[in-house]
């Protein structure tokens, strides 16, 4: 008679809990990706916002060229907007412009980035970059925040 050695349950529920703590990873969703025409390929991430909901966040994406030497003090200009090759990493805050802070202004913005890095489920910083802010003439840019959808809904950003 031949005798099947038995694997003690403690084991084989440590076993378990390894192999699907190793799978976890590969299980996630691919970062989030939107072709901007005549600009080229941005990669956002995931959040979370108020706990609950979810976004997809593009962070810092250029929409006129940066407002420099001859261009400083006149309206954005939006020819030839900034392009780049592969897909650009939106997953920071670009640089602020540099303004006098209002204080009603002040408390508002600070709470809102207290959130945002709250909600950050590991998809990348947070938005807020954990540290102080960084100002720059180069500033135009925009943070763009879109629900994100189960079920493949599309909705207008405006």
């Amino acid at each position: 008679m031949v005798t099947v050695p038995t694997v003690p349950s403690r084991t084989f529920t440590r076993l378990a809990l390894l192999l699907s703590l190793l799978c976890r990873g590969g299980l996630g969703r691919d970062p989030p990706t939107v072709t901007i025409p005549d600009q080229g390929t941005v990669m956002g991430m995931y959040m979370k916002m108020f706990r609950t909901q979810r976004v997809i966040a593009y962070l810092g994406i250029p929409y006129a060229q940066a407002p420099v030497n001859e261009k400083r003090f006149t309206p954005p200009v939006v020819d030839n907007l900034p392009s780049w090759e592969g897909v650009k990493n939106a997953t920071s805050m670009a640089p602020h412009c540099w303004h006098m802070p209002r204080d009603t202004h002040r408390r508002h913005n600070q709470l809102f980035m207290e959130l945002i890095r709250s909600g950050d489920d590991g998809g990348g910083d947070g938005g807020g970059g954990g540290g102080e802010k960084q100002y720059d003439e180069d500033c135009l840019f925009l943070n763009i925040y879109i629900p994100d959808c189960k079920y493949g809904w599309r909705r207008g950003v405006i």
